[in-house]
């Protein structure tokens, strides 16, 4: 898979607050280019030297505030990741945006997770961690991809009972370098 960044795009728009300093990691092309979505067509939180499609938001101009088409990856500041979660859903329920692929911290303890991640989207857990901007953070990754199918959210949440409803572990799986499903890429490669 050839690792060039494409020609990009930007779109200036409204200006936004500075992200905290822990906000800002480069996430590795190597992965992006592995996901069966790519090519995206919006990266709706980005830099020029950061983002991950042809067309991107950078932070002065609020991709919170912007509306999103196609296909959309987003690896949103960790600081805050509720309200990017709650604009990938209203962007895939109102039929603007296709799927929305999001790089998030493998967080399961928290409520964004509960609430806004697993009733809503497939989840793929990275096997080992992924290196930003050449570093490995002290965090695991998922990717969560929210998509409509047939109008209706993928069922992606245990019951409460906890029995597997058919999706998890079927539909959202473990990347494993081993594995030819899997992402297939050197998570450890510095972009």
């Amino acid at each position: 898979m050839d690792d060039q960044k494409p020609e990009q795009r930007t779109l200036d728009i409204f200006p936004m607050p500075e992200p905290q300093a822990g906000d800002r990691y480069t996430t590795p092309w190597s992965l992006v280019q592995a996901l069966p979505e790519y090519p995206f067509d919006l990266d709706p939180c980005a830099e020029e030297h950061t983002a991950k499609a042809n067309i991107w938001i950078p932070k002065e101009a609020d991709g919170l505030a912007q509306k999103w088409y196609g296909k959309i990856f987003c690896n949103p500041p960790y600081s805050d990741v509720w309200p990017w979660i709650q604009k990938a859903r209203m962007e895939v329920a109102c039929g603007r945006a296709e799927v929305v692929v999001m790089l998030l911290k493998g967080d399961t303890s928290t409520a964004w997770f509960h609430e806004g991640v697993l009733p809503y989207a497939e989840i793929e857990f990275i096997r080992g961690r992924v290196r930003f901007n050449g570093k490995q953070p002290p965090w695991a990754s998922l990717i969560a991809r929210f998509h409509l199918e047939n109008g209706s959210w993928p069922a992606s949440a245990p019951s409460a009972s906890g029995r597997n409803p058919g999706n998890v572990g079927a539909g959202n799986r473990r990347a494993d370098p081993g594995d030819p499903r899997s992402l297939g890429v050197d998570m450890h490669a510095q972009d």
